[in-house]
């Protein structure tokens, strides 16, 4: 058995066998040492190598990114790595690289990692990425900075990653994917080309307990007057995946960009949004598609919907389950609706509204117009061709209509809708046909809002 003796025991022993006399067989393992994690400069310029550098310098290595432009900039980060730039830095894709920061298919190890800026007046930027670059099957879902490992399993993301003081702009299709863990502070996330801030999990397991605070979300998406690819959703931000719980928006402005402000679609929630300005997107400011619970609290919403149609509105919960919509102001908005509880045709899906708490809201209109509030299930406005024709969306059981309920909300210029979903019709219709009698909406004034139950301890006033 080999024996690893420290100086003074080597010492004591020979000295020992000196005394003696005696020629004792002795063997001296001595440990190599290992690379510890230090500081690296990467200067300015052309970045061909920085892979090569990160890749060969040991995991929690601090890489200062020097000022100036930055090109060909992109690495796979290892775990605990942090990457602090200098005041003035730009990396910069030049309309080729798809990605500044990802992982590969040891994800599980590249954990942790930092991204920072010189300060919040001085962010690191990070501009003209064009996904399509990438090879993979789905540039929409590739962020700029972006966690999760596109291989071709799509096997998972790495965790905990934190970004301060960044500004992703300009990219061809997503700004920032998230992943389970991420923190995003006083970042901005502004011009890309279909989404600022997404998550699709593709198999993977990503967007838990994400944090999103004091952070910019604006003018993302297509150019005014362009149409959304067909492939994707444009949106401020739009979150979607089996995974997608304990998200928290928190003191963000989500403004002006050319779809959703902010967009849960089919999560599971739990899901917050808190003390956000959501102004001027084009479509509705939250829409609650097919999810779980949401918390939607003390946010201003103002100026949006312009541009989505029929189901514009401050608040859309679009056949979810689990919403809850306290003390915020929805003023101006340009669509139909100021808060719209809906039932499209996924109840056979199991996808059923459910559990809305509505309370404490102040909803105005635009002035010179009259905003619609309430409940509508099936109507022809909104429907959506049934996938199963033996199912009909309009069965008074399956709305349960008990679950919903609005109170202490405040309206300036708004009539107020609910969908009854009775008489029932004898068959369903054919698909992409209005369903008669059931589902039918009826328009009502504060006063019959009231008498059916809703906002008992309510206002409404007609000074539009």
């Amino acid at each position: 058995m080999r024996r690893v003796f420290t100086r003074a025991a080597r010492r004591a022993l020979a000295l020992l066998v000196l005394a003696l006399g005696v020629a004792l067989p002795l063997t001296v393992v001595v440990a190599t040492p290992t690379a510890s994690a230090g500081t690296v400069t990467i200067p300015a310029g052309d970045n061909t190598t920085v892979a090569e550098t990160v890749a060969t310098s040991p995991a929690g290595t601090t890489f200062i990114l020097a000022s100036g432009t930055h090109t060909n900039f992109s690495v796979v980060p290892k775990a605990r790595d942090g990457f602090t730039s200098q005041p003035g830095t730009v990396l910069d894709g030049g309309g080729t690289v798809p990605v500044a920061f990802t992982v590969d298919t040891h994800f599980a190890n590249e954990g942790g990692v930092t991204i920072s800026g010189a300060s919040s007046d001085d962010p690191l930027v990070i501009e003209n990425y064009d996904q399509y670059d990438c090879g993979c099957s789905d540039p929409y879902t590739l962020g700029v900075v972006n966690p999760r490992c596109n291989c071709t399993s799509h096997s998972g993301s790495a965790t905990n990653w934190s970004l301060t003081d960044v500004e992703i702009t300009d990219s061809a299709t997503l700004g920032l994917e998230i992943a389970d863990g991420m923190a995003v502070n006083d970042g901005t996330i502004d011009g890309n080309g279909t989404a600022g801030l997404g998550g699709s999990d593709n198999l993977d397991t990503l967007g838990k307990g994400v944090l999103i605070e004091n952070s910019d979300i604006s003018s993302n998406g297509p150019p005014p007057g362009d149409l959304c690819p067909q492939a994707t959703a444009c949106a401020g931000i739009h979150l979607a995946g089996s995974e997608v719980k304990n998200v928290s928006l928190v003191n963000d402005t989500v403004d002006g960009n050319n779809g959703v402000g902010v967009w849960f679609d089919t999560v599971p929630g739990p899901n917050y949004v808190e003390s956000d300005q959501i102004d001027t997107n084009a479509a509705s400011a939250v829409r609650d598609e097919a999810s779980g619970p949401l918390v939607v609290s003390n946010n201003v919403m103002d100026g949006d919907a312009a541009n989505e149609g029929a189901e514009g509105a401050g608040i859309v919960c679009a056949s979810c389950n689990g919403l809850t919509a306290s003390t915020n102001t929805i003023t101006d908005i340009q669509g139909a609706y100021g808060i719209l509880i809906l039932q499209d045709n996924r109840e056979y899906q199991g996808d059923v509204v459910r559990n809305i708490a509505i309370s404490g809201n102040t909803v105005a209109a635009a002035p010179g117009t009259t905003l619609m509030n309430g409940v509508s299930q099936c109507t022809s406005t909104h429907f959506e061709p049934t996938m199963d024709p033996s199912s009909s969306p309009c069965s008074g059981a399956v709305f349960a209509q008990s679950t919903i309920t609005f109170t202490d909300d405040t309206y300036v210029c708004s009539t107020f809708l609910y969908g009854s979903p009775l008489p029932l019709p004898v068959s369903p219709p054919p698909p992409g046909e209005p369903y008669p009698g059931g589902g039918t909406p009826e328009t009502l004034s504060f006063a019959a809002w009231q008498a059916a139950g809703f906002d008992v301890g309510g206002s409404a006033t007609s000074d539009c």
